[in-house]
């Protein structure tokens, strides 16, 4: 066993996946996209409080889903993402952005999770993947869904500054 599978070991003793129930996942996941969808239509200000809010709700989401020990995965499909958070809410809509998002947390809980193949494909093509989401392990999927959409959330962090 290699070390890096006993620390994934360790820490999953410490910070077991799913920590986070669904309901818990699915409000957090709504309340991150509302602020951001709304922060885009906003003053400077409240813009920039929208943001910040929206950005500690989905730091404590990453964190219950303990995405760090995943995020390599992720890091390993995307590159470098074309648009920022509020104009990937704007082109797919907050509804699907919420049911992407929502489905990844069941992944990492464990469960049952569809995606909508014509949604996932645009996210991605959106957010800069090197591959088709159709060729990932849905682990993988998951953990690239998180790992872009946090490129996308920091994008639109950088250009309020």
């Amino acid at each position: 066993m290699s070390s890096v599978d006993e620390f994934k070991k360790i820490d999953n003793i410490m910070f077991p996946l799913g920590q986070i129930s669904d309901e818990k996942g699915e409000e957090l996941v709504s309340h991150i996209v509302n602020l951001l969808s709304m922060a885009g239509t906003q003053s400077s200000s409240i813009k920039l409080q929208f943001s910040t809010y929206a950005s500690m709700l989905f730091d404590e989401l990453i964190t219950r889903i303990n995405l760090r020990l995943y995020a390599q995965k992720g890091l390993s499909v995307i590159g470098y993402p074309l648009a920022d958070v509020v104009d990937l809410i704007d082109c797919l809509g907050e509804r699907a952005i919420t049911s992407l998002l929502v489905n990844a947390v069941k992944i990492f809980n464990n469960e049952e999770a569809e995606f909508d193949n014509d949604v996932i494909d645009i996210y991605s093509d959106c957010l800069g993947w090197l591959k088709k989401p159709s060729e990932l392990d849905k682990e993988t999927l998951a953990a690239s869904i998180f790992v872009s959409f946090t490129g996308a959330l920091n994008k639109w962090l950088n250009s309020l500054s």
